[in-house]
């Protein structure tokens, strides 16, 4: 396939789109389950964008389609455009997970009971509400809009907000995130050459629409390292089915913990470009970079690069698209082609690339802006408050130094237990040890086992143990007593009182016995 530039500015030349190798992809890893209700549910959008995201496969309009070998939704998820699991019928998809499940019916189609949907048709239950976000703004009287002038490298201290409204392009209604793990049986991309999921990538997938399809769009999702989060809201109470809460009011700024220039370096933003009118969407990544003396800003990291082909996917849908949830007024949705997008990134392969492999996300943060220029895009709106996470990619536990075997001790002698130390390959939280003592048949024989656990940054612990058992082999001692001595009866003995003290157990039991020997009795005769 040739790759066409000759009307994409240089911003635009790294485009997913553009190169065949994304087709071998591996994904991620994450697994959270709470059914929710459907109703008009939020959390579906992002579900949906979650599951035709995924995978790929380039053909000549630069669209990637594909399977995505990840654990949820059954069965891997078909990025092909329709939504819905096992369509089309004779393709790759047939035996492939997706949005929605038509066959699932466990009372009226007995014979197909395992949901290769996200959402359950039957019940409105969404199956995997934990690992997914949802957000659904206003299109009318858009409460959250970036306010004056704010632009995508300023400091998100400095971002301001409020109430207004976009232009229709920059209008976004519903976004969402998802995030799953690999799966080692599942093979991605075309199902056949494909590389299969790995269980240790975490993949987010992603996608947002447009209220309108002329112009162009461009649609952030920020991955940040420290939290950022929102200040001056007031917020409805915890959808359940969404994942977060609404904002309700309120104007205000934003509050960062990131000390280079407001975010880290090496956080990921991704970033959907719609095509003026009509084509293809596009995806570009930028990694956020020190390029001088305090000076930060986000540089595009090609696509292509080392680390990155294979790790980054975009498509729109290219036919007029219903789906189950309010989408500019209409329920169900219907969106008319290339109103809304979806993509997929695999977070622990593109952190390893560009930063470094002990991936911690803070935040995500989605909003639209202006233009595809990094320095001279705007901020314009944003369908809610930034989703607070905490996503490790780092599954390796610590490891702490070996210590002694079990050993023995005599009492009185305390047991004295080595202090071993721990490493990580990420950051070391915490090393810390508990007791546990077990008794013996006397209270100076015990046994003592200390546990140590070791703890990073994203849960990761191991454990060790060392055991001392004590032994009680030491006889209580019986203070001196008064030498023999001889009375003359009819004086009847009068003994002293022991005592007995005894290095082990401070309860002795002090016991006597008397043994009488009787002499014998002489007359003596004299003449």
């Amino acid at each position: 396939m040739k790759k066409i530039i000759s009307f994409k500015i240089k911003s635009m030349q790294e485009y997913c789109c553009t190169f065949f190798q994304l087709l071998n992809v591996s994904f991620s890893k994450f697994n959270f389950i709470t059914p929710i209700y459907w109703r008009q549910s939020y959390t579906l959008p992002l579900m949906l964008t979650a599951i035709l995201m995924t995978g790929y496969k380039v053909n000549a309009q630069g669209s990637i389609k594909g399977i995505v070998p990840v654990q949820h939704p059954i069965g891997g998820s078909g990025v092909d455009g329709d939504a819905w699991a096992h369509e089309p019928i004779g393709s790759i998809y047939e035996n492939v997970g997706d949005l929605f499940d038509k066959l699932y019916d466990p009372v009226n189609n007995p014979t197909h009971t395992v949901n290769h949907g996200v959402l359950d048709l039957t019940t409105g239950a969404l199956l995997y509400p934990g690992s997914t976000f949802f957000l659904q703004d206003r299109y009318q009287n858009d409460l959250t809009i970036f306010t004056l002038s704010n632009k995508i490298n300023d400091n998100p201290n400095t971002y301001t907000w409020g109430a207004g409204s976009s232009p229709n392009k920059n209008e976004i209604q519903n976004a969402g995130a998802h995030f799953s793990y690999g799966d080692s049986s599942i093979r991605g991309g075309d199902g056949v050459t494909g590389a299969f999921g790995d269980p240790n990538d975490l993949w987010c997938l992603f996608a947002g629409d447009r209220q309108v399809t002329n112009g162009s769009s461009y649609i952030d999702f920020e991955f940040l390292q420290k939290s950022l989060t929102i200040t001056g809201a007031t917020f409805g109470p915890l959808d359940p089915a969404t994942g977060t809460a609404p904002i309700t009011g309120g104007s205000g700024g934003f509050a960062t913990e990131g000390t280079q220039g407001g975010r880290t370096v090496g956080d990921i933003l991704v970033t959907i470009e719609f095509t003026q009118g009509g084509g293809d969407a596009n995806v570009v990544i930028r990694k956020w970079t020190q390029i001088g003396t305090g000076v930060y800003e986000y540089v595009i990291v090609p696509n292509n690069a080392p680390g990155i082909a294979g790790n980054i996917y975009c498509t729109n849908n290219t036919v007029t698209t219903t789906v189950p949830f309010d989408a500019y007024g209409t329920t169900p949705g219907t969106y008319a082609p290339n109103q809304w997008a979806e993509g997929a990134i695999n977070l622990t392969k593109v952190f390893e690339a560009t930063n470094n492999p002990c991936l911690v996300i803070s935040t995500l943060f989605v909003r639209t802006r202006s233009s595809g220029n990094s320095a001279q895009s705007e901020l314009k709106d944003f369908p809610g408050a930034p989703i607070q996470l905490k996503l490790c990619s780092d599954k390796t536990p610590p490891v702490i130094s070996a210590l002694p075997e079990a050993t023995t001790i005599n009492c009185p002698s305390i047991p004295a237990f080595a202090t071993p130390t721990a490493t990580d390959n990420c950051t070391l939280k915490s090393l810390t040890s508990t007791d546990v003592t077990t008794p013996g048949n006397c209270a100076g024989n015990y046994s003592v086992t200390r546990t140590w656990t070791a703890t990073d940054d994203c849960g990761n612990t191991s454990t060790a143990t060392q055991t001392i058992n004590v032994h009680d082999v030491t006889a209580p001692v019986i203070a001196a007593l008064p030498a023999a001595s001889t009375i003359n009866c009819p004086a009847v003995p009068s003994f002293a009182q022991a005592t007995a003290t005894d290095a082990c157990d401070a309860s002795v039991t002090l016991t006597f016995a008397d043994v009488r020997t009787d002499g014998k009795n002489v007359q003596v005769i004299t003449a």
